[in-house]
């Protein structure tokens, strides 16, 4: 039997306490929302200036939407244009 025959046989349910699970983005659409190279959001990742994560054997660095709220803030105080501004 196939691990995904496993899977779909399996009934999961959700976890207690994870009703509003928060969308998360990848290095490339941060970038883009930002308007920075992804390799520089991917360097932040890796220093620590932003709060992201991997899944368990994952190489893509995911952030959280609240982490992305907080960077569009930061961003718009620096003088930059948001879609609002047009």
């Amino acid at each position: 039997m196939s691990a995904l025959t496993m899977v779909k046989k399996r009934k999961l349910k959700r976890p207690e306490g994870v009703e509003g699970v928060e969308r998360v983005y990848t290095v490339d659409q941060v970038a883009q929302a930002l308007g920075y190279h992804p390799n520089h959001i991917r360097e932040m990742c890796q220093g620590g200036q932003i709060t992201a994560f991997k899944l368990p054997g994952g190489r893509k660095w995911l952030i959280s939407q609240h982490t992305l709220d907080g960077l569009t803030d930061m961003r718009r105080g620096d003088g930059s244009k948001t879609m609002e501004d047009e």
